[in-house]
């Protein structure tokens, strides 16, 4: 086994081998994670990477004081979690595989924009004041 299969088997539960439906290395080197010329973790990771000043920007009181901020992060955070949906999608129907990276980050940017939808709720309210 080499260095690159063993990072990714550790890191996506996956080695290669078919273990119940979970094949990491076929999904992540499929042309569906390849659509935009690189691999779609790295496009992924750098996405999730930019929430984290996102989340400070504006302060603490941006829904009330900055209502734009946490409206424009909900728009982000919602597309990403779309895409993350079609992506997992594709996992059963296309690629007849799983990846447990790929429904580790699927998962994480679900739950993003279920709390960034939080925020954008109330920072309506106050656009609209």
């Amino acid at each position: 086994m080499n260095l690159r299969r063993a990072i990714v088997g550790f890191f996506a539960f996956g080695n290669g081998r078919d273990d119940g439906g979970f094949d990491s290395d076929k999904v992540n080197s499929s042309d569906t994670a390849y659509a935009l010329g690189v691999p779609d973790g790295t496009i992924s990771l750098a996405s999730l990477a930019a929430n984290i000043p996102m989340a400070d920007f504006g302060g603490e009181n941006r829904a009330e004081r900055q209502p734009l901020i946490p409206l424009a992060i909900a728009a982000k955070t919602t597309v990403e979690a779309a895409v993350a949906g079609w992506y997992f999608y594709q996992m059963p129907t296309k690629e007849k595989a799983w990846c447990g990276y790929c429904i580790t980050g699927a998962l994480a940017n679900f739950g993003i924009a279920a709390l960034s939808l939080v925020e954008a709720k109330r920072a309506w309210k106050n656009l609209k004041k």
